[in-house]
């Protein structure tokens, strides 16, 4: 109801701490999975004797709090920036850490039979030491300098917004890892444990839009201009295919129109109650709100969204017209 509308917009812009750029990437790949996941709260459960090993979301919070721990203390003991010369008792430290991690999150987690337990933990062991030695040997003068480092008011924090002309939008998330060049240069690096997807300086038609997000966050944080900075994906896997992803500063100006319009499409239809789904083609599977998705949603979304003037943003966004 018009009503209902009204209700939900006041409860999103009253005293609302902003958005996360994961949240604004729900609703993109499905307004309604964002309904359910963001705005009511709905997660799946899984039983425990059903577990047969830890799932990707787990191995994603076990491995960024291992990479957070282990930078932490590679800088407590001054062997930061990794070098040829430091890898081994990098690495010597990253071996003790992950084993005290590895006990630690299975005395809390259900890790599934213990065969399976140790392939995973050998699997991300892998994963780590090569990230570390391939950070060792690449080029460049970066030094790691912020950890898991939070931004926006929801934090208590130096608040980060983006205004799209029509809009004001404040953000705030959390960020792996800022490093310094000691040249004003600034770079934030994200950490992904799956297969990486997507295209360097490309925002993916709103499923892209933590890079940008940080980029404007750490120039915040360090006083500097977007364009003295870079973002990337970076690969902690042994899933192959890309090491990174990466958004440079350099190129804001071209891409800071595009990345406005996404804002406006995802927060209006956001604010506006727009919480449709979409059936993207193999992005529905293991989705939490499938119990509670319209059986008929693709016909749906045929019959009604793609009429709907008030979706053609939506539209235009997935079809990459708002880049």
């Amino acid at each position: 109801s018009k009503e209902g509308v009204e209700a939900l917009r006041g409860s999103l812009t009253r005293g609302h701490p902003g958005y996360s750029p994961t949240s604004l990437e729900r609703w993109a790949s499905c307004p309604f999975a964002y309904f359910m996941g963001d705005i009511l709260g709905v997660t799946s459960v899984e039983e425990p004797e059903a577990v047969l090993s830890i799932d990707p979301l787990q191995r994603g919070i076990l491995v960024h709090d291992i990479m957070e721990r282990l930078y932490r203390v590679l800088a407590g003991r001054s062997l930061l920036p990794l070098t040829g010369s430091t890898l081994r008792e990098g690495l010597e430290e990253a071996s003790a850490l992950m084993d005290s991690s590895f006990s630690e999150f299975a005395e809390s987690h259900p890790t599934g039979p213990e065969v399976f337990w140790e392939i995973e933990k050998e699997r991300i062991s892998r994963s780590v030491s090569s990230y570390m030695e391939a950070e060792a040997f690449e080029p460049g003068e970066f030094v790691p300098w912020k950890f898991e480092y939070s931004f926006g008011s929801r934090y208590g924090t130096r608040a980060v917004s983006f205004d799209t002309g029509e809009r004001e939008t404040e953000f705030y998330g959390r960020m792996d890892r800022i490093d310094r060049d000691g040249k004003g240069g600034f770079r934030v690096i994200d950490y992904k444990t799956g297969r990486l997807q997507g295209k360097d300086d490309d925002l993916g038609g709103g499923s892209a839009l933590q890079l940008p997000v940080y980029l404007l966050a750490a120039s915040s944080l360090l006083d500097a201009d977007v364009g003295a900075g870079t973002a990337l994906y970076a690969s902690v896997s042994t899933a192959g295919g890309k090491r990174s992803v990466t958004l440079r500063g350099s190129e804001w100006s071209r891409i800071s129109g595009g990345f406005a319009r996404i804002i406006d499409v995802i927060v209006g239809g956001i604010e506006s109650g727009l919480f449709f789904a979409f059936p993207a083609r193999g992005g529905c599977r293991g989705c939490d709100a499938m119990a509670a998705c319209p059986s008929s949603r693709i016909s749906l979304f045929e019959r009604k969204v793609t009429t709907d003037e008030r979706c053609e943003g939506f539209i235009r966004m997935k079809q990459g017209g708002t880049e």
